[in-house]
């Protein structure tokens, strides 16, 4: 094998380990993008019932048990689009509140919920202090106002 030859060998066989490495990156980034994906809501116990609560007064304007709508709801949440709303000026707060309870009646997590969409970016209905979901899904309560 003459020194041109094993120049050329080097050569590729860096190129090809570079390649790998390269792969290997894009993969490890796409993999920890996904995961984050399925995880918005960061609740890692079962939800019994989301409570509605006013957005001021936290006074309590019903209550949501059906399992599956609730389940639905985690999950659609968890799979939306977010957008930061830290640079947006808000022209006010969410009417409602979302109260996602456990069984011993702990709140797990509190979303802003508005009765129709709103246009922030993206378009959706649920709200928490940073950032808004891409959501647009009517929770099922009637509403007295």
């Amino acid at each position: 094998m003459t020194l041109s030859m094993k120049k050329r060998f080097v050569t590729r066989l860096y190129i090809s380990i570079g390649s790998y490495i390269v792969v290997a990156i894009l993969l490890f980034i796409f993999l920890i993008k996904v995961n984050q994906q399925d995880s918005n809501l960061n609740i890692h116990e079962q939800v019994k019932e989301i409570e509605i609560v006013t957005w001021e007064t936290e006074e309590n304007v019903g209550m949501i048990d059906d399992k599956q709508f609730i389940n639905e709801l985690i999950d659609d949440l968890n799979n939306a689009d977010t957008l930061s709303t830290n640079g947006l000026k808000l022209s006010g707060y969410p009417p409602y509140k979302l109260l996602f309870k456990n069984n011993d009646g702990q709140i797990l997590h509190r979303l802003g919920y508005f009765k129709s969409s709103v246009l922030m970016g993206i378009s959706g209905q649920y709200w928490e202090a940073n950032k808004i979901y891409g959501l647009e899904k009517e929770i099922p309560f009637e509403f007295s106002d």
